[in-house]
């Protein structure tokens, strides 16, 4: 009787064996195996060098301290690593073509969204807006190319292309840098006078 038994287990156990290497369907879900697929804003993450800027008027050129400037994106903040370093919160539309960067920029002083002064009261000053700028973007492994519109917030540049009317768009090329993250700077407070 043992035999039959025994033979009943192995041929369970075979027909076990044997269907331990096939792959089921995929369902399209992540598994621990392959997880899920990265967002642009994850690839940005880290420091990006600029390799060029590209201005529309052939006779502006950078500056000799844009050639160290850095873009730093650290969650959902961009630092612009350049002597002063400015701030931004950013969000990303990946929905639109070309690919959009929406910024906030953001006070040194506080970490909240900046807004400009309009008119000083002596009480409580006026401000405006939060200062916003929409840049566009093309993401390609470790290059990264923006366009953005020189002294036009509020404007969107239209293709990742120098232009000068109705407004100045510059493109900036950048390489993912392997240098390290740089610390940022906590806000710092505003200087008062008597």
């Amino acid at each position: 009787m043992r035999t039959p038994v025994r033979l009943t287990a192995l041929a369970l156990l075979a027909a076990l064996a044997a269907g331990c290497g096939k792959k089921t369907p995929d369902s399209g879900a992540p598994t621990p195996e392959t997880p899920a697929a990265k967002t642009d804003k994850d690839r940005l993450q880290g420091v990006w060098a600029v390799e060029a800027f590209e201005f529309a008027d052939p006779d502006r050129k950078p500056r000799d301290k844009d050639a160290d400037c850095r873009l730093q994106f650290e969650g959902d903040r961009l630092v612009i690593r350049i002597d002063p370093w400015e701030e931004f919160s950013f969000t990303l539309d990946e929905s639109k073509e070309p690919k959009a960067l929406l910024l906030t920029q953001l006070d040194r002083t506080t970490g909240k969204p900046y807004r400009h002064v309009t008119k000083r009261t002596g009480q409580a000053d006026e401000v405006g807006p939060e200062l916003k700028e929409e840049w566009i973007y093309k993401l390609d492994g470790d290059k990264l190319v923006v366009a953005l519109v020189r002294n036009g917030r509020g404007q969107r540049p239209t293709a990742l292309k120098t232009q000068m009317e109705p407004f100045e768009v510059m493109v900036i090329r950048l390489t993912r840098s392997a240098e390290a993250p740089a610390v940022i700077p906590p806000p710092r407070p505003r200087a008062t006078t008597k």
